[in-house]
């Protein structure tokens, strides 16, 4: 308080003198005590008060309120008004000006004190407050997303930050001219449900997030993500909506892409895997024939084994003893008899073995299921075929087997190779 400064604007002398003294005595230093409005505009510019004390009615063509004014638009000094007029119609214009506190005349040395205080207190908080202000707006209008304060229920923007030509691709200034214009630049597909969600807003229900296409000035497609927060008054009642706006449009278009691969990805994994499984089925069926045509060749085998020591014992043994016990010459009759003997052994059981030695493994499986009794629609279905290379399969299996120009049976050849 010793370091406050005050300008006195009184334009009568004995009442000037006694603020002067009350105001020394209150400690406060009195730079200057001038008459008129045009004086007390050149001394706060000189003297740079922290406060001014001015009468509303002053000589000269400029009052006080005039003066006022000028000096809280230049200098933002805070003024006090010294007045012996309380009217109604005073104080109107006296209001006008912003000032800080009223001091009537008569006044006490307490009053003085108490409204200068209250003054400077308010004036010092009201300058913190722009500051604050000054740095929001700075931040706010600095980053790239619209900032906006929409008031309920009229729905008028309040405030939108300029950060909505780099969302919107249109200027601010847009929103709040105008507040049906955001409906003019929503995409088609969803004007209506964001039309319902501003209504319900008005209502006191509002959507927290909500996304949304629009239409920018090149009529290309923007997608936009919007967050709302509800501002309410001293009764809980929501009286605005502040809220941001964001393009998330490269979002959206890597979540496309994104989707886009892994759609491709599944169809191929999909697609494989019918691959696989068709694999697996068809090696299902060449193991099952693999182990049919050996269960053939063991049963083979063993059907040979006997054939020979059956043809062994009923057609070489005799030979044999007869040789042993016959002449010269009748020893040579049983030798061709013996050759022959070996040729019967080696024509009948091997045979078959031989025969199906000419076959690939596919051709040994068709013919399985030929002996089977299956028909050729029904080889190509079980073997995941056409009937058109079962055919082909055929034709070379009667063509390994020798049988291609004979009228014979396919089934019945194969069934007499078996028994034999």
């Amino acid at each position: 308080m010793p370091d406050t400064k005050v300008l006195i604007v009184e334009d009568e002398g004995i009442i000037a003198k006694d603020i002067e003294s009350t105001l020394l005595n209150l400690d406060y230093k009195v730079v200057d005590v001038v008459s008129s409005g045009e004086d007390s505009i050149k001394s706060a510019m000189n003297n740079r008060p922290d406060i001014v004390l001015m009468d509303i009615v002053l000589q000269g063509k400029m009052n006080g309120i005039q003066a006022a004014k000028q000096i809280r638009k230049e200098l933002d000094i805070p003024v006090i008004y010294l007045t012996a007029y309380a009217d109604n119609a005073t104080l109107q214009k006296a209001k006008l000006s912003e000032p800080f506190g009223y001091i009537l005349k008569p006044f006490e040395d307490k009053e003085v004190h108490s409204v200068i205080e209250m003054a400077l207190y308010k004036h010092k908080m009201e300058r913190k407050l722009r500051e604050n202000e000054k740095k929001f707006r700075n931040l706010v209008e600095g980053i790239d997303e619209a900032v906006f304060r929409l008031s309920l229920p009229d729905g008028n923007y309040e405030y939108f930050s300029p950060g909505a030509k780099h969302v919107f691709g249109y200027d601010n200034i847009e929103f709040i001219k105008n507040p049906e214009f955001f409906f003019d630049i929503i995409h088609t597909e969803f004007k209506k449900p964001l039309k319902k969600s501003f209504t319900n807003m008005k209502k006191g229900e509002i959507d927290p997030v909500f996304e949304y296409k629009i239409v920018g000035p090149d009529g290309s497609e923007r997608w936009i993500l919007q967050s709302n927060y509800g501002m309410k008054d001293d009764d809980d009642n929501i009286i605005a909506v502040e809220g941001i706006c964001r393009d998330i449009t490269k979002r959206k278009q890597a979540e496309e892409y994104l989707q886009s691969l892994n759609e491709q990805l599944e169809q191929m994994v999909e697609e494989r895997t019918k691959e696989l499984e068709t694999a697996v089925a068809n090696l299902e069926r060449e193991k099952a024939t693999l182990e049919r045509v050996l269960e053939h060749l063991k049963d083979s085998e063993t059907n040979i084994r006997q054939e020979v020591a059956k043809d062994f014992e009923q057609v070489l043994v005799p030979i044999i003893s007869k040789v042993k016990s016959g002449d010269k010459d009748t020893r040579m009759n049983l030798v061709g008899l013996l050759e022959e003997g070996i040729k019967e052994l080696a024509s009948s059981p091997l045979t078959t073995l031989s025969e199906y030695s000419k076959l690939s493994q596919r051709e040994i499986e068709i013919c399985d299921l030929i002996k089977n009794g299956y028909r050729s629609e029904e080889i190509a279905d079980g073997l995941g075929i056409s009937v058109k290379t079962v055919h082909k399969h055929r034709h070379q299996i009667r063509k390994k087997l020798g049988i291609l120009k004979e009228k014979v049976n396919l089934r019945s050849y194969l069934l007499g190779l078996s028994q034999k």
